[in-house]
């Protein structure tokens, strides 16, 4: 070998060591640096799994809070409704609370008693079983004595449970300056207030308590100026609350471990601040010795909330235990691979190894952005259907289809009824969530070679290939059945969705898809404008809306002249009483109308044109005035009436002059209030209760009944009508007149018999058509029965100058 050959391979050595060392060094310094980015990916993927957790449980406090007080608020509504509870009223009213809220210590009456009224109440407790009743306070030494002498007292009346709060049982709260002073603020206020933590009376233990309060007023309504206020109180519904009650109901039964959560009232004195901790390690709150607070980490996370005019704040933060839980280590393995890479990999072959890697996650990354782009082109994000575009392409090619092949389609186009409510009351999220259910609901119905599509907001389409409208309108009402059985539930709250459905037939007559898309959004449009949740089948080539928009005018023309030549008559159905022997008269009345040649037309013929064009309350204010008439130039009729049940619409409930009417008839007619029982439609009390309970409200405290008419219709009904002072529930004649040869519809017509004499009321049934079923309602323990099995509708009375009774046997009356 030559000198020069030498050196060369000397230079090819040292450069092969040289890059050995640098590409070895560029190795450790890459193996740490990725250690080092592991290890911070890792902490990050940690910290936001504790912000996410965090956040649900900061929710999920905040859900349980507002619950609690949703049930308290609801004791409340039942004594601003209710001109006088008892002590069993009380004592039902609440079980249902105390069952659905397991963080309520007690639920109290507090009334206002003055010192002449003292020995009333004393009495009036001992008269329902209290022997040792009496009204007390409690001493420096914390032990329960006879009251002093005030002009004002504020004893706990009622409570429930009993059983564990007897202590509380006549405790004056006004005794107490810093119960007094929640009290005054609560009165003053007219909202609901809460003291900062305090030893109940009844508490044996050493937790803390908090009492709620909300004032009541006399005839239930919050006086505009303070002095009303303060004049007009009746007194306070209270609830009593352990504070680690709250913690411990709240997050018993959550799974993940590793989480602490303190509870702060920050409106407080610096000294009593501190309510409460919660471990979720040992699942159960902690007793912290002398009633210090725990040091907080560095990482943490708060939620404040108004509790009684009262500013809470929950802290959460992750405890060693859940970065243990969470921390997999994976960095320190990464480390020690590239370690492995770097010395044992020659510097030719990891060059190559990394480059055909990159290559290879470059390929990948590049494939996988074109699918995610592809998908996000065609499909919707939240429902996952085909999106406005896609569906657009889709929608032109059936056309095509129809004018090359003259093949047959059609499409529905669908509008969620009342989504508004769910996206206003509850937020966007959980109106995310009942589109996504929604989707799936009427996914079942909906054909594998059919497209569905979310065209935005609440509104679908639906092309149904080789179908025709008949068989669309079938598909179309499968889909609205199964939207309006559907109940949406969150937290605690129920709601029923409708849907309105335009159906229209896919034609060469079209020349583009807007003109299709304008057509079925027009039957949609149709579709709501007819009350809603309802199907609604459109011809490209007929004006049928017009047709149907003509006809409505009609009717309101007619119900004008009938109303104004008195030709909408009543009729009376009796209603038969069958566990009494009353003789007494039962009665509902029925409204008619006599068309142009003597025939007497039934409600469904003209009312749904009323009730689309608001003519409703015009309507009822004649039935009103006709009944109220008739019983007050016959007293013998009204002495030998028992109970009148007149029928009101939604539109007549919340219309403010009919209201003022209807007061106005109450006070300068001879007819006792209770007499009079206005019934309404269950649809009405399970979509508008706001506008319901303000009616009842009104009229109730005049002495009124009511009743709610067609009850078991709504799946989700009871739900609202428990909130009600009802006296009556209709059983829906659908159940009813099936019992005879439907088992199950007959246990469903004793089930909500059982449910109404629970709640205090008494139970109708409609549609008892034979004797049979009167049997089974007798046998039932129904309190009344209607229908043709027991009395078909006669007339009631009719106006002067129209026919006479004999004369009524003559009236052709139309199917």
């Amino acid at each position: 070998m030559t000198e020069s050959a030498e050196n060369d391979g000397h230079v090819v050595s040292r450069k092969s060591r040289l890059l050995l060392i640098f590409t070895t060094a560029i190795g450790l310094l890459f193996s740490i640096n990725s250690f080092l980015i592991a290890n911070r990916w890792e902490q990050n993927q940690i910290e936001s799994r504790f912000q996410v957790d965090a956040k649900e449980f900061n929710a999920r406090f905040e859900r349980s809070m507002l619950s609690y007080l949703d049930n308290v608020s609801s004791l409340k509504a039942f004594y601003d409704a209710s001109a006088f509870v008892d002590r069993k009223a009380f004592y039902r009213f609440t079980q249902p609370l105390l069952s659905q809220t397991n963080s309520i210590q007690a639920l109290e009456w507090i009334p206002r008693v003055s010192f002449s009224e003292k020995q009333h109440y004393v009495s009036l407790a001992k008269a329902d079983g209290f022997d040792s009743f009496a009204f007390t306070e409690k001493t420096q030494q914390n032990t329960l004595v006879p009251v002093q002498k005030r002009d004002t007292y504020y004893p706990v009346l009622y409570v429930e449970p009993y059983q564990g709060n007897k202590k509380a049982l006549g405790f004056d709260l006004g005794s107490n300056l810093a119960r007094r002073k929640t009290l005054i603020a609560a009165r003053d206020s007219g909202q609901a207030r809460a003291t900062q933590r305090i030893t109940l009376v009844q508490e044996t233990g050493q937790q803390m308590g908090i009492l709620v309060v909300y004032p009541v007023y006399k005839k239930g309504e919050l006086p505009e100026i303070l002095q009303q206020r303060r004049a007009q109180l009746k007194g306070f519904v209270l609830s009593v609350m352990r504070v680690g009650n709250i913690l411990q109901s709240t997050f018993a039964n959550v799974d993940r471990k590793g989480f602490e959560l303190s509870l702060f009232d920050r409106s407080a004195d610096e000294d009593k601040q501190f309510l409460g901790h919660y471990s979720s390690s040992e699942m159960k709150v902690i007793n912290l010795e002398n009633d210090v607070p725990p040091v907080l980490f560095d990482t943490f996370m708060s939620k404040r909330l108004n509790v009684g005019g009262r500013e809470w704040e929950l802290v959460t933060y992750p405890s060693d235990e859940f970065y243990a839980i969470n921390r997999h280590y994976f960095a320190w393995a990464i480390m020690f691979v590239v370690f492995l890479l770097t010395f044992w990999l020659s510097a030719y072959v990891y060059s190559l190894l990394r480059r055909s890697v990159k290559a290879e996650r470059y390929t990948k990354e590049i494939l996988e952005s074109r699918t995610a782009l592809e998908y996000q082109a065609k499909y919707d994000a939240l429902t996952s259907l085909i999106n406005r575009a896609e569906f657009d392409l889709r929608l032109n090619q059936a056309l095509l289809s129809v004018k090359d092949k003259g093949s047959s389609h059609a499409l529905l186009y669908m509008d969620l009824d009342r989504f508004k409510v769910v996206n206003d009351s509850c937020g966007h999220a959980v109106g995310d969530r009942l589109l996504k259910e929604i989707t799936q609901v009427i996914r079942t119905e909906v054909r594998e070679r059919d497209t569905f599509a979310r065209l935005g907001g609440d509104e679908f389409a639906l092309i149904l290939e080789h179908c025709d409208l008949e068989n669309a309108v079938v598909i179309a009402n499968k889909i609205r059945k199964k939207v309006n059985d559907y109940c949406f539930i969150w937290e605690a709250r129920v709601f029923n969705i409708g849907i309105s459905i335009g159906a229209v037939t896919i034609t060469q007559n079209f020349e583009n898809i807007d003109r299709i898309m304008k057509s079925a959004d027009m039957a949609c449009y149709m579709a709501k404008e007819l009350g809603r949740d309802q199907v609604y089948a459109r011809n490209d080539d007929d004006d049928d809306e017009l047709r149907q928009h003509q006809g409505d005018m009609d009717w309101i023309s007619r119900i004008t002249m009938g109303l104004q030549n008195k030709r909408l008559i009543l009729y009376q159905q009796p209603i038969l009483a069958l566990n009494n022997e009353s003789h007494n008269t039962w009665t509902e009345i029925l409204v008619r109308m006599i068309d142009e040649t003597g025939r007497v037309l039934p409600p469904g013929a003209f009312l749904p044109a009323a009730e689309r064009y608001q003519m409703m309350p015009n309507i009822d204010r004649h039935v009103v005035e006709t009944v109220f008439d008739f019983y007050q130039y016959n007293p013998d009729k009204l002495t030998s009436l028992d109970c009148c049940f007149i029928n009101l619409s939604v539109q007549t409930l919340n219309d403010a002059e009919f209201t003022g009417f209807l007061l106005n008839m109450l006070e300068q007619s001879n007819i006792p209030c209770h007499k009079v029982c206005f019934e309404i439609n269950e649809q009405i009390a399970v979509y508008e209760p706001e506008i319901v309970l303000n009616f009842i409200a009104i009229f109730k405290d005049k002495g009124c009944r009511f009743s709610i008419d067609n009850v078991g219709s709504s799946t989700c009904s009871f739900n609202y009508i428990q909130r009600m002072p009802v006296d009556f529930l209709k059983i829906d004649g659908a159940f009813v007149r099936d019992i005879c040869s439907d088992p199950i519809k007959l246990t469903m017509v004793k089930a909500m018999n059982d449910i109404g004499h629970t709640m205090g009321m008494l139970t109708i049934a409609n549609y008892v058509e034979n004797d049979l079923i009167l049997a089974l309602i007798k046998e039932a323990r129904l309190d009344y029965a209607q229908g043709y099995g027991v009395n078909a509708p006669v007339p009631f009375v009719l106006s002067a100058g129209q026919f006479t009774d004999s004369d009524s046997s003559n009236l052709d009356v139309a199917s």
